[in-house]
């Protein structure tokens, strides 16, 4: 499955850390808060009619479950922090030393989601089953925006956190 890293016509070059923070929760963290719930019932409702997407929906609820932490993560520690790194020209502390430890562990967890999204793949055909296909469309919706997600935040929001830190910590 090719998933478009970007939407047609997005750019994110332009926007500053909290713009990009902003940007995450706004789209990214809404869509999967708003249909992570959705595609969940429907998969409960499935799997108790048909044992068959008992495996599927056990999968996404942990996914789904994992993603809630993770994004709770993301908004109380690391976006608030990314936030104060902007706002200031003077050293910054974060409470475990430095903002590469939370960004090791969103790549993990980053990481781990990929995982599940590759065994979600596996068990749907990469989302073709010709059975309930309006469930494998909203699947492969929110495997998409997952990775869109994922990517914003591995290759330009970290990096450019990491790079800010560094700046503001040079000024000491």
């Amino acid at each position: 499955m090719t998933v478009q890293i970007l939407s047609p016509g997005e750019d994110l070059q332009g926007l500053d850390l909290t713009g990009l923070c902003d940007h995450l929760e706004d789209t990214h963290h809404a869509y999967i808060r708003g249909q992570g719930p959705v595609i969940l019932e429907q998969l409960k409702r499935l799997s108790k009619q048909d044992q068959q997407w008992a495996p599927l929906m056990e999968l996404f609820c942990g996914l789904y479950s994992d993603l809630l932490m993770h994004l709770q993560k993301e908004e109380q520690v690391l976006f608030p922090y990314c936030r104060q790194l902007l706002e200031t020209q003077e050293p910054v502390e974060m409470h475990c030393g430095t903002v590469a430890h939370p960004i090791r562990v969103m790549v993990y967890e980053h990481d781990s989601a990929e995982q599940m999204l590759g065994l979600m793949r596996k068990l749907t055909q990469d989302y073709v089953q010709t059975e309930n296909q309006a469930l494998m469309q909203a699947l492969q919706a929110f495997d998409a925006d997952l990775c869109q997600h994922m990517y914003k935040e591995n290759e330009i929001l970290f990096p450019r956190a990491l790079e800010r830190e560094r700046f503001v910590n040079a000024a000491e």
